[in-house]
């Protein structure tokens, strides 16, 4: 029901009723405006948590589709262990005796450091292109 057809049917029940006063015609006409403009309030809001949940599904499968350029792990060498580093291939020395690995086919970087607050060794990882999740 649009503006006019309202006004016309408030102005019909006036003429057919005579209890309606100007001022009880004008209450219905602020509650019919009310009314209206709630239902549009509510319309707005329904568009906008569409609006929302569709750009969330948007970013979620963007962030998918990202990579990490760089991740790195800091490994902590356990005592009576000895690592040796050469390029990719990895050399451990410890109890129970000796592992060699090369990792000349993925794109890592190993180094030794040492601790600065407990003063140990510790072998960083650094993983490059690596894709992953969010």
């Amino acid at each position: 029901m649009n503006k006019w057809n309202r006004e016309a049917a408030i102005d019909a029940s006036v003429c057919v009723n005579p209890r309606f006063t100007p001022s009880s015609v004008l209450r219905i006409s602020r509650q019919l405006r009310n009314r209206d403009a709630a239902l549009r309030s509510r319309e707005m809001k329904k568009m906008l948590v569409k609006d929302l949940e569709m750009k969330s599904r948007y970013y979620e499968g963007e962030c998918r589709k990202m990579k990490a350029i760089l991740s790195l792990e800091t490994i902590d060498i356990p005592e009576g262990v000895e690592i040796k580093v050469k390029v990719k291939v990895i050399e451990v020395k410890g109890p129970r005796g000796t592992l060699t690995r090369n990792f000349k086919h993925l794109n890592l970087d190993f180094q030794l450091i040492i601790d600065e607050e407990t003063g140990k060794q510790k072998l960083k990882v650094e993983a490059w292109f690596r894709s992953r999740f969010c």
